[in-house]
């Protein structure tokens, strides 16, 4: 018995068996009456299974109670009605046929004595040729089987397989006809014509021609390719570390290396039965370190309706480091940033809202210029900026901490006072704009009022709340600045303000002056 009762609130009768609702539509008409006895004929039982039944009544009203458990009724055996599923190729040493497959769970093994039966061939090669099938019997609910083929190059081969369940009352349905493969030998294939570039301080680019994926070259099935590396000087081959790429590939990245080191690089080949032989080694160096200063004093100021004018203080690099090539400015963000253009020049500028929690990342290079115009910049949000240097050996640091800044340009804060979150974004019935609210956790009175008169944060619906709780600023569409907009509170009313052109924007600032 079970602690909990299965019940159908809209059926007439059910029969239930562990808890099971076995029938849930029984209509009265349907129950045979002999007497004080009624009964209902229950169909699709599992062969070689026992069955308790209870009964309970039900009615526009509820279900009743069930009925005490009845004795336990054996069904007879049958053979197995389902095929094993699942039937594919096992793991093996070369010369083996490995089959496997999933048993039979007990509820549809249908009696005593499971078992099961292997049968495998070489496909037919043509209309006039069949070959006859191998067979095994397999006692037990076994899961695999594996036989020697005998005689030479027995690598590889294709064979058809079926497997079907028995036990004591016959022999049950035969899964569908498989073609899998014997096990694999050693690739005798060597990649050549291996060369390597560095790809930034601690990386190298790996190439090589790629062998053919043929029974004769791999001796089975290519999996993918191994690359080895280890220092030029100070180690041998024994020592080397290796990486492996997946598929039928002619280029592959090594990551982790050291800066400005010399290297040895060789490739080979592998598949289930092991690696084969290893290319020429190849020497090659990767470059000096990527720039480990920042860069300084981002700023960002109102430029148009829908851009803002970056700029920075750049860096310089040192011996051990790569000659600067350009700064990036890279955008993890739900819309796509428009170009960026600085002087005829590109510059890379990261940007991303901070409502945003896509990590989507992208970059865009542009040269050595330290300021430019930043397009696509929505109005109602939030974002953060960081700036970094680049060279040969790859990305420098990122200015730190980012940057915050909305259309009407960068946020003045402290971060040692001030704590900037995001909130939902919503709208009201009053005015036709939209509105994002950003919460601001401030130290002190002083530093919210800091922070509200340095700032290019558009914000207010109508006109400056009272006290520490929420300041007015605006940016305005006619003159394309950003305006403290409770100042204009006493002259323009609601209708007033939105054919004057503001854009209208949700600032919320609290004081907490114990943190």
């Amino acid at each position: 018995m079970c602690g909990e009762e299965v019940r159908e609130m809209t059926h007439v009768v059910q029969i239930l068996l562990f808890c099971r609702c076995l029938i849930s539509d029984i209509p009265v008409n349907s129950v045979t009456v002999e007497g004080t006895l009624r009964s209902v004929k229950v169909l699709h039982l599992s062969p070689g299974s026992s069955y308790r039944f209870k009964v309970l009544a039900v009615n526009i009203y509820g279900a009743g109670p069930t009925s005490a458990p009845s004795d336990e009724y054996p069904i007879p055996g049958a053979a197995p009605s389902k095929a094993p599923a699942n039937v594919r190729r096992g793991e093996g040493k070369v010369g083996s046929l490995h089959i496997v497959w999933e048993p039979l769970p007990p509820k549809d093994q249908h009696g005593w004595g499971i078992g099961y039966i292997v049968e495998w061939r070489l496909p037919r090669q043509d209309v006039r040729t069949e070959h006859s099938w191998e067979k095994e019997l397999l006692p037990g609910n076994v899961s695999e089987f594996v036989t020697t083929i005998p005689g030479r190059n027995q690598y590889y081969v294709q064979y058809e397989v079926r497997v079907t369940a028995y036990n004591m009352f016959g022999v049950g349905r035969s899964s569908p006809i498989q073609y899998i493969h014997s096990a694999d030998d050693i690739p005798v294939a060597v990649p050549n014509m291996v060369w390597v570039e560095a790809y930034n301080s601690t990386a190298l680019m790996v190439h090589w021609t790629a062998v053919p994926n043929t029974r004769d070259s791999m001796k089975g099935r290519l999996r993918g390719y191994k690359v080895n590396y280890w220092l030029r000087y100070g180690e041998d081959e024994n020592q080397a570390t290796q990486a492996s790429f997946s598929g039928q590939i002619e280029q592959a990245l090594v990551i982790g290396l050291l800066p400005d080191t010399w290297y040895y690089v060789s490739v080979q080949v592998y598949n289930d039965a092991g690696n084969g032989q290893k290319s020429e080694k190849y020497p090659q160096k990767t470059f000096r370190r990527a720039p480990r200063m920042y860069p300084t004093e981002v700023h960002v100021h109102s430029y148009s309706s829908d851009s803002v004018m970056v700029s920075f203080r750049g860096v310089s690099t040192q011996v051990e480091e790569e000659p600067l090539q350009g700064y990036k400015a890279s955008t993890v963000n739900s819309f796509q940033l428009a170009a960026i253009q600085i002087s005829q020049k590109w510059l890379q500028i990261r940007v991303w809202e901070t409502f945003d929690n896509s990590k989507q990342v992208y970059d865009i290079d542009v040269g050595r210029a330290v300021s430019g115009i930043v397009s696509g910049i929505k109005r109602h949000s939030v974002y953060k900026i960081r700036v970094l240097g680049y060279s040969r050996g790859g990305d420098g640091a990122m200015s730190s901490p980012p940057t915050l800044f909305t259309l009407g340009g960068y946020i003045f804060y402290d971060s040692s006072s001030t704590l900037v979150l995001p909130a939902i974004s919503s709208a009201t019935s009053t005015v036709s704009s939209s509105y994002i609210e950003i919460i601001v956790l401030i130290r002190d009175a002083a530093s919210f009022l800091d922070f509200i008169l340095n700032s290019r944060l558009s914000c207010g619906t109508k006109c400056t709340e009272h006290k520490d709780q929420c300041w007015s600023y605006a940016w305005n569409g006619a003159t394309k600045q950003c305006k403290l907009f409770s100042n204009r509170c006493s002259i323009d009313s609601i209708t007033d303000q939105h054919q004057n052109n503001w854009v209208h924007y949700t600032l919320q600032g609290k004081v907490y002056k114990e943190i």
